[in-house]
């Protein structure tokens, strides 16, 4: 049988008028989760080893008329410490005023432990039919809750999150969490969200800031997909920006009605063993050996992992409607290097059509390899998200093989004309030699 042990200290007042009830409550510290086995509760392994093992709770509370307040409240759930207090009148619709902080958490701990199971990327995946989202309307819609909720540490996914301060006010059907701010990945995000629910659908609105972002924990997992023989590490940071609305009962409609702006600004940013110019001369010689042109190996040249690709400026700004997002200057600057792009990324259907252009300016033009590497290199990114098709639209190469071409054949004739011409010198050198014996 399960055995908590509970302190509660109360002072009652007033019985023949209005009732004054002061008090206090304290449990004894608890294991969880060998609590719930006395009642044959089998809880789910987790990754911590420590998870549900500690809980204990100690709080002030006062009771008078429709005002229910509970002081100095102060929990603690296996590492977490919870501290603060809650404010409630009753009425046909209670009023709750609170203001909460807790410590820390961990929610990688509460998760299912990591397994060697190997994955069957292969089966056809099975297609759950959508439902719409399990939203309480008529619960939010008789709700006036205010109040502020602060978290130092969250960890999750392996990100670490912290200094989270969180504003929350719901009245009237209209949720806001305004303001949201936090730390991560050494930058700092705000965003300010109103949800109207005064109807059967859910209406937001969400404008996101975000400073000085780190780039390196977002961007190297993706060059890692597209460059897997290669390490490379980006390193830098910006600014993001979206100013979003969207409508919906299910994720599918909230995504094809999402529509709005956003963007990013990077500066100085810097990818160690990212040789761009490898890759640009890899492609363009590629296309001229599928010409049947005899490429030298000095024209490919050699990968040079050391090599440090540095931009100015990385940036895009994004038109969003109904759930597509168009840009026409993406951009990426440096001194040498300049890659633009345009196109467009559909949300709802997780499809992409972008197309961007690669300008390397050599630093002589002397050459052939050097030539082809001031041709563009437009390359087109289509299709899923996943499994995105990349090809490379080589017609402003042809420009820079013909040429070449061009310039073998003039360079074969005049070696043809300067043979012809030396025998003719020759021949002549040879009879005037016999008139002067």
């Amino acid at each position: 049988f399960m055995q908590v042990k509970l302190m509660l200290e109360m002072q009652i007042q007033n019985w023949q008028q209005q009732l004054q009830v002061d008090g206090k409550l304290q449990t004894a510290a608890v294991n969880i989760r060998n609590t719930v086995t006395q009642f044959d509760i089998e809880l789910p392994e987790m990754r911590g080893p420590n998870t549900l093992s500690h809980f204990k709770l100690d709080t002030g509370f006062s009771m008078a008329g429709e005002q229910i307040a509970v002081s100095d409240l102060k929990i603690e759930f296996d590492e977490s410490r919870i501290d603060g207090k809650v404010d409630v009148t009753l009425a046909e619709v209670p009023v709750v005023r609170y203001q909460l902080a807790m410590n820390a958490i961990d929610v990688d701990n509460y998760m299912p432990p990591a397994t060697d199971e190997v994955v069957d990327d292969t089966a056809e995946p099975v297609e759950v039919p959508e439902t719409d989202l399990p939203i309480p309307f008529e619960m939010l819609r008789s709700q006036n809750i205010k109040g502020q909720f602060t978290l130092g540490k969250l960890k999750v996914a392996d990100i670490q999150v912290s200094d989270i301060d969180i504003a929350t006010a719901v009245q009237g059907g209209i949720i806001r969490l305004d303001p949201v701010t936090l730390q991560v990945l050494e930058g700092t995000v705000e965003t300010r969200t109103t949800v109207d629910v005064r109807q059967d659908t859910l209406k937001v609105k969400q404008k996101l800031k975000v400073s000085q972002l780190h780039i390196d924990t977002i961007a190297n997992p993706i060059i890692a997909t597209l460059i897997p023989n290669q390490k490379v590490d980006m390193k830098g940071a910006g600014d993001v920006y979206a100013d979003i609305t969207t409508q919906g009962i299910r994720i599918s409609a909230l995504q094809k009605q999402l529509n709005g702006k956003a963007g990013f600004v990077f500066e100085n940013i810097k990818a160690d063993g990212l040789d761009i110019e490898f890759l640009a001369r890899t492609a363009t010689t590629g296309f001229m050996e599928s010409k049947k042109i005899t490429v030298k190996p000095e024209w490919r040249g050699e990968y040079k992992p050391d090599n440090v690709t540095a931009f100015d400026v990385v940036k895009a700004d994004f038109d969003i409607k109904k759930g597509v997002a168009r840009t026409d200057n993406f951009i990426m600057d440096s001194k040498r290097i300049d890659v633009t792009a345009k196109g467009w990324v559909n949300i709802p259907e997780q499809t992409m059509d972008m197309r961007s252009v690669t300008d390397i300016t050599p630093r002589q033009l002397k050459t052939a390899a050097e030539k082809i590497l001031d041709a563009p290199l437009p390359v087109r990114a289509s299709g899923a998200w996943a499994a995105p098709q990349i090809d490379v639209d080589y017609g402003p190469m042809t420009g820079v093989v013909a040429s070449m071409a061009k310039d073998k054949a003039k360079a074969a004739v005049k070696k043809k004309t300067d043979k012809k011409k030396q025998k003719v010198k020759d021949r002549l050198k040879d009879k005037f030699k016999g008139l002067f014996r």
